[in-house]
């Protein structure tokens, strides 16, 4: 496939990666525009980024961040510079980047070693990138929270005054009751752990070989966050029900326990080291993987306080997230009042179920609570 433009087809020109054969564009990332490039000198991947992500302050920030994590020996594809030694190539105003290409399966979703190792890697990726430190990633505000929530939640209301019926109003009067609800847990937060967090992890950024992940790709969400933020986003993707009872949201249906346990298992033994610094479980699946004392020292497990507060965070992004997408559908129409009936469901699920998922996560990690706690 040929590139679009001439000026597309000259970006390998300024990079030493010989005379470009092939172009293949790619489906990775819905908002990026990715392509799969040949040249000389072997396989790459070029990322042309989105008009609204064309930040040269985060964009460099991430590829400082993925430098860091490469020497740890986490799974990055390398971020290749131009003849000119810069990581962001900006031509005519349009915004480039290389990296190597990385060979690999997607995720496969009955493969219990493809489970194993997404929640082990994740764990892996907090250790690693505990210490590292980036303004630029630090200036993006607040992921999820109460504030966000309400916000979009307001946007339904008012978007959709003249549509409302009796159905639809009981519905935003009980999601209401239920955000009012997570605003006052949410007061009641503790300050937790925090770190820049990858921001994007689920299946698609996940490539794996010989069952094993491969790379974790596409740091452009990347940001300083509570930990426990990441962590409820990924037991929402990985630990799902599936196939699942919803059809008009985003979220297929409510946590299976059984996942939901083995994941935070599989998370958390990737902070388990020995005293000679060797890792394992999640590290004797990566060759090589021999941290310092000094990274081993600062590992710092999952605390009482962030399993107290991770159900939170869940009810939060299914909310949070379900309204966003639903207003980006556009008008009301025939399917709004049950995807609104179907996220009720599923707030007031969570809502029922938060003291269960506490005690399933204590238990699943063998930590003593603190105090008693609904």
């Amino acid at each position: 496939m040929a590139f679009p433009n001439d000026e597309l087809k000259h970006v390998p020109d300024h990079y030493n990666l010989g005379v470009l054969k092939t172009a293949q564009r790619i489906g990775r990332g819905f908002i990026n525009e990715n392509w799969k490039i040949e040249t000389t000198r072997g396989r790459f991947f070029l990322k042309r980024r989105h008009p609204d992500l064309r930040q040269p302050k985060i964009i460099r920030a991430q590829h400082t961040l993925i430098t860091y994590l490469k020497p740890k020996c986490f799974p990055v594809p390398q971020i290749l510079p131009t003849t000119s030694g810069n990581t962001l190539l900006v031509l005519d105003g349009d915004f480039y980047e290389i990296q190597t290409f990385i060979d690999g399966v997607p995720y496969q979703t009955e493969m219990a070693a493809h489970f194993r190792n997404a929640a082990e890697i994740l764990g892996f990726y907090h250790m690693c990138v505990e210490g590292f430190s980036s303004p630029a990633l630090g200036e993006q505000g607040t992921l999820y929270c109460p504030e966000k929530l309400n916000e979009n939640l307001n946007k339904v209301v008012n978007r959709w005054e003249e549509e409302r019926n009796s159905m639809t109003l009981d519905t935003l009067k009980r999601l209401k009751a239920n955000a009012v609800n997570l605003a006052h847990r949410f007061s009641k937060h503790p300050q937790l752990p925090e770190l820049v967090i990858h921001g994007d992890y689920h299946a698609g950024n996940l490539i794996f070989k010989d069952d094993k992940i491969a790379a974790v790709v596409d740091y452009d969400k990347a940001s300083w966050q509570p930990r426990v933020a990441e962590l409820a986003e990924a037991l929402i993707f990985f630990s799902a029900n599936s196939p699942g009872l919803f059809t008009h949201i985003v979220y297929p249906g409510f946590i299976s326990w059984e996942k939901f346990t083995e994941f935070l298992r599989y998370y958390a033994s990737a902070f388990k080291t020995s005293k000679k610094a060797n890792y394992t479980s999640t590290q004797q699946h990566l060759p090589g993987l021999k941290p310092s004392a000094d990274q081993a020292s600062q590992i710092k497990p999952l605390a009482f306080d962030e399993l107290r507060v991770l159900p939170d965070y869940i009810s939060c992004i299914w909310l949070t997230v379900s309204l966003r997408l639903l207003l980006e559908k556009g008008p009301f129409n025939d399917d709004t009042p049950e995807a609104l009936h179907e996220l009720l469901v599923l707030s007031e699920w969570a809502a029922k179920n938060t003291p269960r998922m506490i005690e399933t996560s204590l238990m699943a990690l063998n930590i003593q609570p603190k105090y008693h706690q609904c």
